[in-house]
This record gives C-alpha cells, sequence and structure tokens, in this order.
C-alpha cells in the first residue's frame, strides 16, 4: 500500500504536532491536546495512544483532570515523522506536554510489546479493509521498522531543510531540536 510504504520510510514513525486551544485568561493548563496524525504504519504510536486514550490516562495520572485528545487525520504523502510540540504550548502546559510525551512513550512501549496487538489497533484506527493482522504484523516485524523515542538521523534532515533554504538557523546537533526531556537519549 502506497500510504503504508510513505510512512514506513520514517524511521522514529510520529507525527505529533501538540496545539492548545486559545489561552484562557486563567494560569491553568488547557483541557485538550490535538493531534494530528496520517494513515500509514508510521503513525502506529499516534494510532495507539487515540485507542487507548493515553492522553487522557496520563493527564489523570499528573493530576490534570479531564484532558481530551483531539486526534485528526491529515492526508497526504509523510516522508518524515516526528514529534513536535511549540515552546509556547509546552511552557504554557508543562504537566499537559509531560503527560502526552508519557502517553507516546507508552504508545511505543505497546507496539513493541505486542506487535499483533498493534496490528489490529493499526486496522482498527486506520480503517484499512484490505490488509490483514498477518500482512501488518509482518510489515512491524520487518527489521527496518523501529518504534522508538530517540530520534534516529534527524540532523540529516535538519541540514537538508537549511542547505535548501527552508530554515534560516543551521541546528548544531539533534538537541537544538528538541526539549530536554530526550536530550539524555543516543539520538542522531
Amino acid at each position: 500500500m502506497k500510504n503504508n510504504q510513505s510512512a514506513l520510510a520514517a524511521v522514529a514513525a510520529l507525527l505529533l504536532l501538540l496545539t492548545a486551544l486559545p489561552p484562557e485568561v486563567s494560569a491553568a493548563e488547557t483541557n485538550e491536546v490535538r493531534i494530528v496524525k496520517q494513515i500509514g504504519l508510521g503513525f502506529l504510536p499516534i494510532m495507539v495512544m487515540e485507542h487507548e486514550k493515553l492522553i487522557e490516562k496520563h493527564a489523570r495520572a499528573a493530576g490534570l483532570g479531564e484532558v481530551k485528545g483531539v486526534f485528526a487525520t491529515a492526508m497526504g504523502p509523510a516522508t518524515f515523522s516526528n514529534i513536535f510540540s511549540s515552546s509556547k504550548f509546552r511552557n504554557a502546559n508543562p504537566r499537559t506536554y509531560k503527560a502526552a510525551l508519557a502517553a507516546f512513550t507508552e504508545a511505543i512501549a505497546l507496539i513493541n510489546k505486542d506487535k499483533k496487538w498493534a496490528a489490529q489497533v493499526y486496522l482498527d484506527v486506520s480503517g484499512d479493509k484490505k490488509s490483514t493482522v498477518a500482512d501488518i504484523q509482518k510489515q512491524l516485524d520487518d527489521v527496518n521498522i523501529v518504534f522508538t523515542t530517540t530520534p534516529k538521523n534527524v540532523q540529516k534532515y535538519a541540514d537538508f531543510m537549511f542547505d535548501a533554504g527552508y530554515i534560516k538557523t543551521r541546528a548544531a546537533s539533534w538537541k537544538d531540536l528538541y526539549f530536554p526531556e530526550i536530550h539524555d537519549q543516543p539520538g542522531s
């Protein structure tokens, strides 16, 4: 499937855009996290987050009360998947940000723990009627498909974006592109 193939090219396998509703007058954190995904195995961690309501789970565990994960599907080719949040969102909603990161981390662990289950989640959330659990599981078992929270080869993409003129400042390190919560990982 062409959508799967484009998403499978992503090593990190995720696109997580965290945006908040317009800030309220109070200093309370947001009660909604909006997450954009595409259909394809590369976005399975996001699908697991949605299916298992992991945003809600980790927000409650952080004492945030009811925080809703709102998942939207963006269509089009995916050549690069990653995790993103604005500094503004992270600074205004630090516990919500940490809950979303914990949800993503748990989704990765769930996929790696039970790939057959993850294949079924993919089929349920994507609406794919042509593939079987066995088809998807075969792809998930491919040694070249790695679900991890560790950024892989991100520096190469950042260098390309700078060289092509899409970004104005060259990142000295992959860590320039990520918040400190994952700087202890062996990224590249």
